[in-house]
């Protein structure tokens, strides 16, 4: 498990313009964030990805937490929290890879 905590000084004017003098705090949640190259043999069989790496899956994020919240009158706090990272690289990936510069 991995996991980023900072904290950041910065006035942030126009949040502080919309929200006032209002603490507040966001989260985003990802659960199972994958790219698949070609025809899939998996369909929606999602549980398969958590636990083993499949062939022709190039990237895979298993659970991904990100939260950003207020911290006293100018601080900002940023959390992050990464569990499950997986990259393949293979000749069909770098072709694609290749053909997206372009």
């Amino acid at each position: 498990m991995f996991c980023i905590c900072a904290e950041y000084g910065v006035k942030w004017s126009f949040l502080k313009f919309l929200l006032g003098g209002c603490h507040w705090s966001a989260e985003l949640l990802v659960e199972s964030l994958w790219c698949h190259l070609g025809n899939s043999s998996l369909g929606s069989d999602t549980h398969t990805l958590k636990k083993y790496h499949t062939w022709g899956t190039p990237v895979f994020l298993g659970v991904f937490l990100v939260k950003l919240c207020t911290q006293g009158s100018n601080k900002s706090k940023l959390e992050a929290m990464l569990d499950t990272v997986r990259f393949e690289w293979s000749p069909p990936f770098g072709h694609f890879i290749t053909q997206g510069f372009r």
